[in-house]
């Protein structure tokens, strides 16, 4: 067997490109006869006249506009019952393509016929269709419209539809193929192989292939469980991501000349086709009394109206700006013009243009509001205006998946390595069946994949704590990671912070409790380190923010940051500067909103129903008084227990106006750590008394070798 394994390796490897390339860039699968039939209507309004097919070739030309041609549809007008049909394909050189020969008594009169092709053709190119009729009683006959239906066709108006097999993976589908292909093959190319430090890496890379992929699936396709996440909806947040993408491809974005700094904040509301204002003084947004217009007061027509500037109507006429009014809703915007001027002579307001003198340059007039979302920096926004350049809305939400299956797959191979197999087991199992963290996974507002991306670092840390340069590495992933995740929205941020440096303060307690003294004081200091690294990354992000919230003013920032974002978020904002709907919020205790999120609106995870979830953080308490006289023993577990938990409640208490308002959201925060620990303290208990004390396979090892 030996002496053919390379030969088998070769033939994976060769087999593994193909597949590869058959899902991937040849996207070679497809399926089924799609046709667009025009219905009744369209023949009756747009009938022009008949053809009469003969045995001399009828041609039609036409160039397919996209890939996997696989059929005609003819509309026949009149067919005899007796003779033949020809019907043959040939290219721009004459060459057939394709050849068939119909009876014309299997076609219907005043009806629809589809003729399948076997042939390959490409986009773009010309090709002709010939048909040709034979032995018949009277001429079968095509009918012709006014205009052409289908696009395909090259100056021909005779009715005929062109079919296309539909690709059968879609695209995430084939990414996700491919991960898996990918996965498959360098796990049997692992078994093939000597062990090796190499062949070592490749298992890993394997598994976490496998792991990305099948998480990714579950994220972007919601593959296991529709009742729980069909209920939590978070439509109103993404939609920033989607006005972002809407105003790029429209091409209108905040104004970095009329705002300066502002205009780069990377999220913000948009809106096409406002409303004119018609009242008392105002005449679909003209002026009763004098020659002024009305316009919502929007980024887009604050950068224009300005005196100098010309409006050009849809009648041609054309007028200077002379002065602009401007108050929070509205611009009030005076013209030269000689007369009062009407929507019946000047037309719709929507139809008019920004101009200079010379007219070189053209801005719809109101027909754009952008309108700034100021509560963050806005960083996933920039990412997806950039995306939305090359990509589909559609696809940014796989990109989340993806991104979110990959991070979660590193979080587990670490609780692994750090821990063992029952624990990474437990954490991949959690965030596959929790209704919450499928939800949140693919979402374009909240990129949960950055949540967990400090406490990857703060694992690795705890990993590798002895090796100096380790720390020293882990201390600037976190500035990273948490400016990043902060840059993306302040949600949540305690508690991450707190996962971020949970696993180093479990392991500082059990080195304390072990008596190793120089440990317990090298993850202190490293506890301390990583501590002032998030604060760093934090305030890195809140400096970002400030400059842009302060127009350039980093005091009046930060001062509007902590009034309008951090008090009203937590329980100190001042009722007086605050809208009525924060009161309650405020208002209420931290008793009250730490009592809404042992109350759950869904599964804990999939099979075990919300109502459990006091019982599933009451039993390991249990658990840790009847192993009382185990409590040294049992002081990782503990400590596991109580630092997942502090980390979840903590934005329960300090972010409570937050959590009092979102409970459609905050209840994701039990999974960062909380839920899993829990469900591992009681199978890992259930397996000891089912196998015996003795057993310790599943006994955490040392983190530091």
């Amino acid at each position: 067997m030996a002496k053919y394994k390379n030969s088998i390796k070769i033939f994976m490897g060769i087999f593994t490109i193909l597949l590869i390339a058959l899902i991937g860039p040849l996207n070679f699968f497809s399926h089924g006869f799609y046709v667009n039939e025009p219905g009744a209507d369209y023949l009756q309004n747009h009938y022009k006249k008949i053809v009469n097919l003969s045995e001399d070739p009828f041609t039609i030309n036409f160039s397919p506009n996209k890939k996997n041609l696989v059929g005609l549809d003819i509309y026949f007008n009149e067919v005899p019952e007796s003779g033949s049909l020809d019907i043959q394909i040939s290219d721009e050189e004459n060459k057939i393509k394709d050849k068939t020969e119909v009876q014309l008594k299997v076609i219907p009169s005043k009806g629809w016929y589809k003729i399948t092709t076997k042939a390959k053709y490409i986009p773009g190119k010309k090709y002709k269709i010939q048909l040709s009729a034979r032995n018949y009683d009277f001429a079968p006959s095509l009918v012709k419209t006014q205009e052409p239906f289908s696009e395909e066709n090259i100056h021909s108006k005779v009715l005929i539809c062109y079919a296309y097999a539909k690709p059968t993976f879609r695209a995430a589908e084939r990414v996700l193929f491919i991960l898996f292909i990918l996965s498959a093959y360098l796990f049997l190319n692992c078994k093939l192989s000597l062990e090796s430090r190499l062949n070592r890496i490749k298992k890993k890379i394997a598994i976490c292939l496998f792991l990305t992929a099948s998480l990714s699936w579950i994220f972007a396709f919601n593959s296991i469980d529709f009742q729980n996440t069909d209920n939590l909806n978070f439509d109103g947040s993404s939609g920033l991501i989607k006005n972002v993408y809407e105003a790029e491809k429209d091409g209108v974005r905040p104004s970095t000349d009329a705002f300066g700094k502002l205009a780069n904040f990377g999220m913000y509301f948009y809106k096409k086709d406002i409303s004119n204002i018609t009242d008392n003084k105002w005449n679909d947004g003209y002026s009763r009394k004098n020659a002024s217009i009305i316009l919502k007061n929007t980024d887009h027509t604050r950068r224009y109206s300005v005196s100098g500037n010309y409006i050009k109507f849809s009648n041609g006429r054309k007028y200077m700006i002379e002065d602009v009014t401007e108050d929070e809703e509205n611009l009030i915007i005076s013209l030269d013009a000689p007369m009062i001027l009407t929507p019946e002579k000047e037309g719709n307001l929507k139809d008019a243009f920004y101009c200079n003198e010379d007219n070189s340059v053209m801005e719809p007039l109101d027909y754009y509001a952008v309108m700034i979302y100021p509560s963050q920096y806005g960083l996933q926004g920039k990412v997806f205006r950039f995306l939305s350049k090359y990509l589909s809305f559609e696809s940014f939400g796989f990109i989340c998946a993806l991104s979110m299956g990959l991070v979660l797959s590193i979080v587990i191979l670490f609780i692994e390595k750090k821990y063992n197999m029952l624990m990474a087991s437990i954490f991949y199992a959690s965030f596959a069946l929790s209704p919450w963290i499928v939800r949140f996974a693919h979402e374009l507002y909240f990129v949960a994949f950055t949540w967990f991306l400090p406490i990857i670092v703060g694992l690795y840390c705890s990993i590798n704590v002895s090796n100096k340069n380790s720390r020293i590495f882990s201390y600037v992933l976190t500035v990273i990671t948490i400016t990043v995740k902060c840059l993306c929205g302040y949600e949540f941020i305690t508690s991450i912070m707190i996962c971020t440096v949970s696993f180093l303060i479990v392991d500082f307690f059990k080195a304390i409790f072990e008596k190793e003294k120089e440990r317990a004081l090298l993850i202190f200091k490293t506890i301390i380190f990583m501590g002032i690294a998030a604060l760093l990354g934090f305030f890195i992000a809140i400096s970002m923010h400030a400059y842009l919230k302060g127009n350039g003013n980093y005091i009046l920032g930060i001062q509007n940051i902590i009034v309008q974002d951090i008090l009203r978020r937590t329980s100190s904002g001042n009722l007086n500067h605050l809208d009525m709907i924060y009161w309650d919020s405020l208002n209420a205790s931290i008793w009250e909103v730490l009592c809404i999120y042992f109350h759950f609106k869904t599964q804990v995870i999939v099979g075990i129903d919300g109502n459990l979830f006091p019982i599933i953080c009451i039993i390991p308490i249990l658990i840790f008084v009847v192993d009382a006289k185990h409590f040294r023993e049992n002081i990782e577990s503990i400590t596991l227990y109580i630092v997942f938990f502090l980390a979840a409640i903590s934005w329960y208490c300090l972010g409570k106006g937050h959590s009092y308002i979102h409970t459609f959201f905050c209840f994701v925060l039990w999974y960062l750590g909380f839920i899993q620990v829990c469900f591992y303290i009681m199978i890992k208990k259930l397996i000891n008394l089912v196998v015996g004390k003795k057993y310790e396979s599943f006994d955490i090892k040392h983190s530091v070798e």
